[in-house]
């Protein structure tokens, strides 16, 4: 939803769970990278007071378009479904910094002149951004986490007898003889490292096992 008037928020001493800090960083990278207008970064406050449970009509998530504020409701929520609010908000960002909202943008009754509950009922351009918010934000939400999944481990399919290409110009056919590990933990065949990077969690677990053989 879209915010039209600055709400007191309360975000003293509030903290994220180490899986939404994490998600979030990712999540806004991945916006960015497809397409997303995310700089300059919105503040972002977590409300972390508790809601009526049985209020549907309860506040989620907001963005103040004016102090280019993202404010979060997470308190008893799923990390998943407050990354949805998050990317909606995100979302209305970005119509934010392509001046979509710019003077039109009131978010008030036309004949009173007050703050509009059902602007998205009411105002056709608002309503417009809101469907692009609602398909967008939760089409982003479903690549990210379908990528993710796709992307948690990759397993190489390799096995004794097979051929590699290898070299400088990697037309040099390498026969896989043995497949193991080297001293820090990287995949090798035949004796030599197969990839160009190292993998570090595999150093560290390297690592933490020759600190309890006391190797180091």
């Amino acid at each position: 939803m879209i915010m039209q008037h600055k709400s007191f928020i309360d975000d003293t001493d509030v903290t994220l769970t180490e899986v939404l800090r994490k998600h979030l960083g990712e999540f806004i990278m991945y916006m960015k990278a497809n397409g997303v207008m995310t700089d300059p970064l919105p503040k972002l406050v977590i409300n972390k007071v508790p809601q009526c449970t049985d209020c549907i009509t309860n506040k989620t998530a907001y963005y103040d378009p004016q102090n280019r504020t993202i404010v979060l409701y997470v308190h008893g929520r799923h990390p998943k479904d407050v990354l949805r609010s998050f990317s909606h908000e995100m979302i209305h960002h970005d119509q934010n910094m392509n001046g979509l909202m710019g003077v039109e943008y009131t978010g008030k009754d036309q004949y009173s002149g007050l703050p509009d509950d059902n602007y998205a009922q009411n105002n056709k351009h608002l309503r417009s951004l809101e469907k692009d918010a609602y398909l967008r934000g939760n089409m982003m939400i479903r690549d990210y986490t379908d990528t993710s999944n796709s992307l948690k481990e990759i397993y190489i399919d390799i096995e004794k007898g097979d051929t590699l290409l290898g070299g400088r110009f990697r037309n040099k056919k390498i026969k896989v003889k043995t497949i193991g590990t080297d001293d820090m933990g990287q995949p090798t065949v035949n004796g030599n490292q197969i990839l160009k990077v190292r993998i570090q969690k595999l150093i560290k677990q390297v690592l933490n096992g020759m600190q309890k053989k006391g190797k180091l």
